[in-house]
């Protein structure tokens, strides 16, 4: 399993609180080595919301981050098999 998998449950980042703690622990994790941000790839960002990538460097599992921008929740959560060929496929159930 992914540390990333275990910081949020996927999906809905519903308050500012969990968007504060899920930036926090990922800052954690990048200076530990653990996490890289990656590169968002433009055919498969929200087209209206900002996003960030992240790869667990052990797993190369990669995770979205849509921040909210209230009224609107944000979002984390795997990317699909359907993500860009230029970066390690994984399954959206584990």
């Amino acid at each position: 399993m992914s540390i990333l998998d275990q910081i949020l449950p996927e999906g809905r980042v519903d308050t500012a609180a969990d968007a504060d703690y899920l930036e926090r622990t990922l800052l954690e994790l990048r200076r530990g080595g653990l996490i890289e941000e990656v590169p968002v790839d433009p055919a498969s960002a929200h087209p209206l919301q900002e996003e960030h990538w992240y790869r667990e460097v052990g797993t190369q599992v990669i995770y979205r981050f849509v921040p909210p921008n209230f009224p609107a929740r944000g979002h984390w959560g795997r990317l699909s098999q359907q993500e860009p060929p230029g970066h390690r496929r994984v399954s959206s159930n584990g």
